[in-house]
């Protein structure tokens, strides 16, 4: 029983540290996504 609660905890914890990273990896790349185009329309404002 002990042992089933432990690995409870670690699958727990694992999933807390994947929802980590992806919430990470989400808002980093809505700032390239944000960067790419701020970049895109600054050029084509150059362009016009």
């Amino acid at each position: 029983m002990v042992g089933k609660r432990i690995a409870k905890q670690k699958i727990q914890q694992f999933d807390m540290k994947v929802s980590e990273l992806l919430l990470e990896y989400n808002q980093k790349r809505l700032t390239l996504i944000n960067f790419i185009f701020t970049q895109l329309s600054l050029r084509s404002k150059k362009i016009f």
